[in-house]
């Protein structure tokens, strides 16, 4: 009994020391779900969508908070519905907009198009009456990032995917532009799994509907970046040297990447891609007081803090696999001694 308590403690301070030791080969500085004592006023944010060309699609979705504590109702027409409770952080995601926000919102005359999407709104302050916004057809790419924001989350709970390695990042970059007050980010990723198939995720972190105009110069640069996206590391091509000419080399998704970036009036675009046919796209102004290097290092930061997590990860399935196997072993010399003693 005395060889099983031993091997026991042996077996015990060996994950120890590995689980120690990764995370020294591994370092983190995760800002995963902080919120830094930040808040919103919005008590409820609510919206319906429907229309387009064959007038069946439509869907709605509410975040709100009460007394226990954060939550989302989404329904679609394909018959989902379904409520989730969310964190603080998730909220804020979803729901940090300003006064000034629904006034421009309310002022909006609506897009003049015969299959356009119609939308209705409802919105309700701390302390204050509830807004309703009658139906019409917003510009998509101003007034629809805090729908998109709140479906965004919607769709991350209903495909369980709090824990896929491009969610956990974009939580860390929206987790830093809440830090820093930042009015609004977009953040895109495109994972391909095969030369035919591929997906595509826009995920935004919504604060604010003005500001979002980028210069033509910033359009252009956007434009190159994502024509020059596809690229193989072993073979010469333009794309490759757009790509690894003048870039920050960084890590994405446990492999090789390289960075490009550019500002411009205050706004800046951060696009990332591997030669595994992975890209990552950031578009949020520089934080303020910082300067453009600056804030290219923090974003660095923050994707290798993200590359240390995913490889830590798999790093310590594999120890603990190597101790279960490393007991059974033990486990079993063990038997094999013992019953090898009471024969003698």
């Amino acid at each position: 009994m005395k060889r099983v308590f031993v091997a026991i403690a042996v077996l015990i301070g060996l994950h120890i020391v590995a689980l120690g030791t990764l995370c020294a080969v591994f370092p983190m500085n995760f800002q995963y779900d902080n919120t830094y004592g930040k808040d919103t006023e919005v008590e409820s944010f609510e919206f319906y969508v429907g229309g387009g060309l064959s007038g069946g699609f439509h869907y709605k979705a509410k975040v709100w908070r009460d007394a226990m504590g954060y939550h989302l109702y989404y329904k679609n027409q394909r018959g989902f519905e379904d409520t989730f409770s969310l964190t603080k952080f998730e909220y804020l995601m979803c729901a940090d907009l300003r006064q000034e926000d629904v006034d421009e919102m309310v002022a909006y005359e609506g897009s003049r198009i015969s299959d356009g999407f119609m939308t209705v709104v409802r919105i309700k302050f701390k302390g204050k009456d509830e807004i309703e916004i009658p139906r019409k057809c917003y510009d998509a790419s101003k007034f629809e990032i805090p729908i998109d924001s709140v479906l965004d989350i919607a769709e991350f709970k209903m495909a369980h995917l709090d824990n896929d390695y491009f969610v956990k990042l974009n939580r860390q970059i929206c987790g830093y532009q809440l830090k820093y007050g930042v009015p609004f980010s977009t953040f895109s990723y495109r994972k391909y799994y095969e030369s035919s198939s591929s997906t595509m995720k826009r995920i935004s972190f919504y604060k604010g509907v003005s500001g979002r105009r980028s210069s033509e110069e910033l359009n252009e640069f956007i434009n190159e970046c994502i024509s020059n996206r596809f690229f193989s590391e072993d073979r010469p091509s333009a794309s490759h040297d757009f790509m690894t000419k003048d870039s920050t080399v960084v890590s994405l998704h446990g492999h090789k990447a390289y960075m490009k970036a550019k500002e411009s009036g205050g706004i800046a675009y951060i696009f990332i891609s591997s030669s595994e046919r992975e890209t990552v796209e950031i578009y949020a102004p520089v934080p303020e007081g910082m300067t453009f290097e600056e804030y290219k290092q923090d974003v660095c930061k923050i994707l290798n803090d993200a590359n240390n997590g995913y490889l830590l990860g798999n790093a310590v399935l594999a120890e603990t696999a190597a101790l279960f196997a490393a007991s059974l072993v033990t486990a079993v010399v063990l038997y094999c001694v013992r019953e090898k003693s009471s024969e003698s």
